[in-house]
């Protein structure tokens, strides 16, 4: 991978981390609604700013918002049954895995054999940390593997889609705002009607942290978006998911996550690999 995507992905890995990190702080579907309305709000921006789409795009944009809004749902979810030192590294591990099978099956992007072995070495992280490393206290939890298991398939879903999409669209901050527009719109309404949150109910503090989220959200994911113009997805998905280390030392310094060893092991053993997985496919 070139210096100018590989830079472009880095930043979006910590960007990512952190605005899990404040998803994983509010700990409601306030925040998560905060988070789309700022979405929306920044897509509809951003489509007055940057250039028209391809047409031939318009179908990606309606699949990769459905999967967008699925992921953000589940991954809310996720955190409620477990903390960030678990579910991240589960969801950020499984998702590099799917992709390259996805991107293989729609777009032939063959993985090597050293990158095989690599995405064997994430597999084992994954397993470890979702088998070893739930919260010291109450052990395994079946829900938050679950939960990040499903969130990691709908992230690869959209991760696919839309790095397929913004080759079509001829503009890839367009498609970013399009993007950021219908799922911030759809998330915003599905919360509504489901999870039944009245916007007037939401204190000003849940507003400002979901904004914050939300802003760092668009940003993260536009870079990736741009990153997948210019090198192949399942690279990009690779590199993208050392936002586990930041996870992991935010999980450890700022929420102040109670240390353990079978988490440290999983987490260190996926981010070895993806380095290799990088290597390989570099």
């Amino acid at each position: 991978m070139s210096l100018l995507p590989l830079s472009l992905v880095l930043f979006s890995a910590a960007l990512h981390a952190s605005w899990n990190a404040m998803i994983k702080v509010g700990n409601s579907a306030s925040i998560v609604l905060a988070m789309a309305v700022c979405s929306a709000v920044l897509g509809l921006i951003g489509i007055f700013i940057f250039d028209e789409i391809s047409s031939a795009s318009i179908k990606y944009l309606i699949y990769g918002a459905s999967f967008h809004i699925a992921a953000r749902i589940v991954g809310q979810q996720a955190y409620r049954f477990g903390d960030m030192g678990q579910v991240y590294p589960i969801v950020r591990g499984s998702t590099p895995i799917f992709v390259a099978l996805l991107a293989l099956y729609i777009s032939g992007e063959a993985v090597s054999t050293g990158g095989t072995f690599a995405l064997i070495g994430i597999a084992l992280g994954v397993a470890i940390v979702a088998l070893k490393g739930g919260a010291i206290r109450s052990g395994f939890s079946t829900g938050a593997v679950i939960y990040s298991l499903l969130a990691a398939v709908l992230s690869t879903s959209y991760i696919v889609i839309d790095g397929v999409g913004v080759r079509a669209s001829q503009s890839p901050l367009a498609y970013v705002a399009w993007i950021s527009l219908i799922d911030g719109l759809g998330s915003a309404a599905v919360l509504y009607f489901s999870a039944k949150t009245n916007y007037r109910s939401i204190p000003l503090s849940t507003w400002k942290l979901g904004f914050s989220a939300g802003i760092l959200q668009v940003i993260s994911w536009g870079l990736v978006v741009v990153a997948m113009n210019y090198a192949p997805m399942s690279l990009v998905a690779a590199t993208r998911e050392t936002s586990l280390v930041f996870g992991f030392g935010i999980s450890l310094l700022i929420l102040k996550e109670r240390y353990s060893h079978w988490r440290a092991l999983g987490s260190s053993t996926i981010a070895l690999s993806l380095i290799l997985f990088q290597s390989f496919r570099g």
